[in-house]
């Protein structure tokens, strides 16, 4: 039943969100006025995001989280969401 289900979803398509993080909130608040500014992206699929990152150590690549959840990344916000459709 629940591979039945599982397959339903993807027959139907997923929904598709890009999920956008405030990356330099101070200076964004000046940028934004000029429709510019510093902004970290991931794409959010069933319920789980991804991303891609660069820090030093061993957490550079794609990553997998829980969506809108910014803990990982230093000083950075959820800031607003995209659909992009089907």
């Amino acid at each position: 039943e629940e591979e039945e289900e599982e397959e339903n979803l993807v027959n139907r398509g997923a929904h598709v969100y890009v999920n956008i993080y405030d990356v330099a909130m101070i200076l964004n608040s000046t940028f934004r006025r000029f429709g510019i500014g510093v902004y970290h992206t991931s794409v959010q699929i069933y319920n789980r995001e991804y991303s891609y990152a660069g820090h030093r150590g061993a957490t550079t690549g794609v990553r997998v989280t829980n969506p809108r959840d910014s803990s990982w990344i230093q000083d950075t916000l959820y800031f607003d969401t995209i659909y992009m459709g089907r």
